[in-house]
């Protein structure tokens, strides 16, 4: 019988196991030998859904209405209700993407 810590850590390595051969699965059969052949647009996308959390259930909604533009990366700040979305890119990884120089205000 195993103990209790290297349950957790045999569950750990499991978990990572199976994650990375689905992962390997997808690339494989997306056409490409590896992630280095895939596009910035195949590695990221931007994000337009927004999701909350809701600390009196302990939980997310996605209830609420998409950002104005998708986004990946900006700055953001929470004032008086709204989310303020400073800069970011528009897709890629590491800068590939084409940057925004605006201000997005969102009110849920």
């Amino acid at each position: 019988m195993l103990s209790p810590g290297a349950h957790t850590l045999l569950q750990i390595v499991l978990r990572t196991g199976v994650i990375y051969f689905l992962v390997l699965i997808g690339i494989r059969l997306s056409g490409k030998r590896e992630v280095g052949q895939m596009t910035p647009f195949q590695n990221n996308s931007p994000l337009a859904v927004t999701e909350a959390y809701v600390a009196l259930t302990k939980s997310w909604t996605t209830s609420l209405a998409s950002m104005p533009q998708a986004v990946i990366g900006p700055a953001s700040a929470v004032h008086k209700g709204k989310l303020y979305c400073i800069g970011g890119a528009n897709s890629g990884i590491f800068g590939q993407g084409v940057p925004y120089d605006k201000v997005q205000i969102y009110q849920p």
